[in-house]
């Protein structure tokens, strides 16, 4: 079973977004085989639900659009995302979710990446936005710093593609 093995590349899916077939998930029992999975299984899951819900549905899934869960290797271009070669991900097209993976979250006291500035900006739209700030200890300081490595490192990635 695919659940055995760390992810393979393009048959394994990541479960961050997911849309799922109810009424098929319910007549093949629900989730009961994946929650099996984990209490059987437990030392073989390295990324825990995820892992599960791959054994649960084998070749049963279907790839949605990439864009509705682009990763930070996918636009920085270092290395796979383990779905998508560098070269796999096509320019131009809109990110519909950006999915923070890695340790390097936006949210973070100092952290800064790729897309920190959306998150953001969208935050700031929120009444979570005071609440984050102020766990965060944001200070003007903070966020102009922040915006600078994002800049930079933008740019870095800017030449990059271009060249």
């Amino acid at each position: 079973m695919r659940w055995e093995f760390a992810p393979k590349r393009l048959s394994y899916f990541n479960a961050s977004v997911l849309v799922l077939d109810l009424e098929m998930i319910r007549k093949a029992g629900g989730f009961e085989p994946a929650i099996k999975i984990l209490q059987d299984h437990r030392e073989k899951c390295m990324f825990m639900d995820q892992c599960a819900l791959n054994g649960m549905m084998g070749d049963r899934s279907t790839p949605i659009d990439r864009t509705w869960n682009v990763q930070r290797r996918m636009v920085l271009r270092e290395g796979t995302s383990g779905h998508l070669a560098p070269e796999e991900m096509q320019t131009g097209q809109c990110s519909q979710i950006i999915h923070f993976t890695e340790t390097n979250k936006p949210w973070a006291v100092d952290g800064y990446r790729s897309f920190v500035w959306m998150y953001c900006k969208y935050l700031q739209r929120t009444p979570y936005w005071r609440l984050v700030s102020a766990k965060a200890k944001t200070t003007v300081v903070k966020n102009v710093r922040r915006y600078v490595k994002t800049a930079v490192n933008l740019a870095r990635l800017t030449t990059k593609v271009s060249q």
